[in-house]
């Protein structure tokens, strides 16, 4: 439309994923990345980490320490309560790709329902 103006615009994303577990499943350790490279906007091309975390279950508890995704929602199609990590706005302006947060999670599951305890800086 403009003199100057690209007509093409390239760009590549990967997200590298590492999961290990041992003790039949009781500890694990999870790392997600993301990675994207945009040949005509430089402000485009970053890389994160979404998820890094040691996660231990024991009996009804579960404790997790490191960079993690907390999904709380209602329906898939409105994240109401979606509220511990932060929106990703160059990949996803409808809110959808999130950045890990830095927390220390526990959970414990009780007939009434699951309590979820977090500490984040």
């Amino acid at each position: 439309m403009y003199p100057g103006q690209a007509r093409h615009f390239p760009s590549a994303a990967a997200t590298p994923e590492f999961f290990l577990e041992w003790q039949d499943g009781a500890q694990q350790f999870r790392f997600k990345g993301f990675f994207r490279y945009d040949v005509q906007d430089s402000e485009r091309t970053h890389w994160d980490i979404r998820e890094l975390y040691w996660l231990l279950n024991r009996d009804l508890w579960e404790f997790s320490v490191g960079l993690k995704k907390i999904f709380w929602g209602v329906t898939e199609s409105a994240h109401l309560v979606d509220i511990i990590n932060q929106t990703d706005q160059v990949e996803s302006f409808d809110g959808e790709q999130k950045f890990g947060q830095p927390m220390v999670h526990a959970s414990h599951v009780s007939k009434i329902g699951i309590w979820d305890f977090f500490v984040m800086p």
